[in-house]
């Protein structure tokens, strides 16, 4: 493990810390490993790491660090996101490069241990994922939170924990109630482009593109795409007259005051 030894380093390493945290702050609007205000961890999360790696040139100034090595991680975090099944060895070859050039640039700088395990095990761990990596992210599950801070205060009896709890779980896995205003949320659903070099990296990326698209994951969200990245990131991929027909029969569900109507 890299160390800063010595106070007049640890001094040094101080200084250039702040300097560069400055200029996030300055240039991005970001707000880099400092504790939050809420005692809930740093500020090094997926929204700020998502809006760094989206403007890489920028990302590259601030930082000094490779222009292209950035890009790279960049291909590869949407790559790791996007929810469609990737080419392993497509992808091991492009890790393996990455690696490469990491070493040529930054041999001084140990590679940390997530970064390791992306670049040279990444291989062994799509192949044996019977899903796209994609889809064991942890953004649905925290995408619910808001949701079951809503429930807990709203639909909840508050007469003791166990019934609280008990309460808030029936909610949620309730399947008419998950189904309450499914089409709104659908519709609100933000899509975006996948890049070129992530399309080469799938196993089929010859995917039907006449259909509509709805993003599900955070992580691909670009704002450097051109106009030939058509591909859109999912995690459903139908027909629009299909998708029509399936929310049908959920038109009359938009509020929950129709909740009771729709049960009977």
């Amino acid at each position: 493990m890299w160390q800063v030894r010595g106070e007049t380093w640890k001094e040094l390493f101080k200084i250039r810390k702040s300097e560069i945290q400055k200029r996030f702050w300055e240039k991005m609007s970001l707000h880099v490993d400092k504790p939050k205000g809420n005692g809930s961890g740093s500020t090094n999360d997926g929204n700020t790491a998502r809006r760094a790696f989206n403007q890489p040139e920028l990302f590259s100034q601030i930082t000094n660090v490779n222009l292209h090595l950035i890009e790279r991680l960049r291909i590869i975090l949407i790559a790791l996101a996007c929810q469609y099944p990737l080419d392993s060895n497509l992808f091991d070859n492009f890790c393996k490069e990455t690696t490469i050039l990491y070493m040529d640039l930054y041999e001084w700088y140990p590679m940390p241990a997530t970064v390791h395990k992306v670049l040279i095990h990444g291989k062994q761990i799509l192949t044996n994922c019977i899903l796209p990596v994609g889809f064991l992210a942890e953004d649905a599950s925290e995408s619910r939170n808001k949701l079951y801070k809503r429930d807990r205060e709203m639909h909840a009896r508050k007469n003791s924990r166990v019934n609280t709890l008990t309460d808030v779980f029936n909610r949620a896995f309730d399947p008419i109630i998950s189904s309450v205003s499914l089409r709104t949320r659908l519709l609100k659903k933000h899509m975006t482009s996948l890049p070129v070099e992530v399309i080469r990296l799938l196993s089929s990326p010859e995917l039907n593109l006449n259909k509509a698209t709805f993003d599900s994951a955070e992580l691909c969200a670009s704002t450097s795409t051109s106009e030939t990245d058509i591909l859109k990131t999912s995690q459903f991929e139908v027909d629009e007259r299909e998708l029509q027909d399936m929310l049908q029969p959920l038109d009359d569900i938009e509020c929950e005051s129709d909740l009771e109507s729709f049960v009977d």
